[in-house]
Parts: C-alpha cells; sequence; structure tokens
C-alpha cells in the first residue's frame, strides 16, 4: 500500500510541481486507499513460473503431472494464493508451454524440457562440417556447439 501512495504522492506533484503535500496529506491519501482497496496486499509467494517448476520436480511423475497435481501441490507448499489461483495457474502453464519452458504431453500432463533435447540438436550440429578456403575439412561443430549453449544460457 505504501508504494502505491508514494506512487500516487509522486504522480500529484507532477501534475502540480507548485503543489506542496504535507504528512497530513499524505496520512489521508493512505486512509482514503485503505477505504477503497480494505484487502489490497502485496502476495509473498514466489512468482507462478518458480512454483510451477517447484511442483513439476517435487510430484516426480514420470509421465507427467497434471494441472490439479500442480494446484494441489502449490496450495500445500505455498501460502497467500490469489483466489483465482485456479484460473492464473492455467493461464501460466499455457504461457511456459508457448515459451518453451515446460510442454504439454498425452493426457494433458506437463514436463519440464529435457536438456537431452538441446543436446540432441546440438550433436546434430556436430556432425556437419565444412570446407575451408583451401579445401580443408573444417569440423563447425565445436563451435556451433558453444554459441547455441552461449546463447541458451544469455551469454
Amino acid at each position: 500500500m505504501a508504494h502505491l501512495k508514494d506512487s500516487l504522492i509522486s504522480q500529484l506533484k507532477k501534475l502540480d510541481p507548485s503543489l506542496s503535500l504535507h504528512s497530513r496529506h499524505s496520512a489521508l491519501i493512505e486512509r482514503r486507499l485503505r477505504d477503497l482497496f480494505p484487502v489490497f496486499h502485496t502476495p509473498t509467494h514466489p512468482p507462478y513460473a518458480l512454483m510451477i517448476r517447484s511442483a513439476i520436480l517435487g510430484l516426480e511423475d514420470g509421465s507427467g503431472s497434471t494441472e490439479e497435481a500442480i494446484s494441489e501441490y502449490i496450495k500445500r507448499e505455498y501460502s497467500d494464493l490469489p483466489w483465482a489461483h485456479a484460473r492464473i495457474l492455467g493461464l501460466q502453464l499455457e504461457n511456459l508451454c508457448e515459451i518453451g519452458e515446460i510442454a504439454r504431453v498425452s493426457g494433458w500432463r506437463y514436463v519440464l524440457k529435457v536438456e537431452d533435447e538441446v543436446k540432441e540438436k546440438c550433436v546434430r550440429v556436430a556432425r556437419r562440417r565444412i570446407r575451408g578456403a583451401n579445401g580443408e575439412v573444417i569440423n563447425v561443430a565445436r563451435q556451433g556447439v558453444l554459441k547455441k549453449n552461449a546463447k541458451r544460457d544469455g551469454y
């Protein structure tokens, strides 16, 4: 709530630089915000992506984890979840699938992406060779693998 109050005061000062706000104004704004948003608070749980990853790892289901199992795990492990937890979880699972963090397999089960898939692609790259300017065979595998791993790891 304090961040919202500070942001509101900052915006008011930007609108009218000559405006002088006293501590009683700040207290009035804070009281009015509490009236408008009685249950407004910042959640204490980690981001959904981390909770989902933790749930999939914690459930240790070889065939993947269902949305319900992930939800139950998160409810058991974390407190202060929003009332719309089920809907938020569904949206986050879709988003994580779209960006490739997790995969949905048969039966609407979710699994973490396996590093072997990346390694397999790198091995395919490793088998490619090119001819240098003098006609010698150059194995570009090492260079290609390093570039791919550096890109994946954020370097």
